[in-house]
């Protein structure tokens, strides 16, 4: 008889712990958006970020190789919809739960 060991690889988990905080950047309203590092059975590759307000139809998207970033040229007093994924050699992570901040 014999045994098999069968590994099974997943994509990244879900992004927790997004923390959204209002900033001032060249005298323009930001946000200023970090997570913590999901599990992943591969190195993180990259984050996708997709943002809008919330009277906007579609995501505007920024990538980043780091766990945070910046959006800047955004309205003022507009509440906008955030979340981040993780991507990997392995595929795509499952979104994080939408953040709403106003700026």
């Amino acid at each position: 008889m014999t045994c098999q060991s069968v590994m099974h690889y997943t994509a990244p988990k879900e992004v927790l712990r997004l923390t959204v905080r209002r900033t001032v950047i060249t005298h323009q309203p930001a946000l200023s958006v970090s997570w913590t590092v999901p599990q992943s059975d591969s190195p993180i590759k990259y984050y996708d970020l997709e943002y809008k307000s919330v009277n906007q139809s579609g995501w505007d998207y920024q990538a980043t190789t780091i766990s945070s970033i910046k959006l800047v040229n955004l309205q003022p007093g507009v509440l906008y919809n955030i979340r981040v994924r993780a991507v990997s050699a392995l595929g795509n992570g499952i979104w994080s739960k939408v953040f709403q901040e106003t700026t």
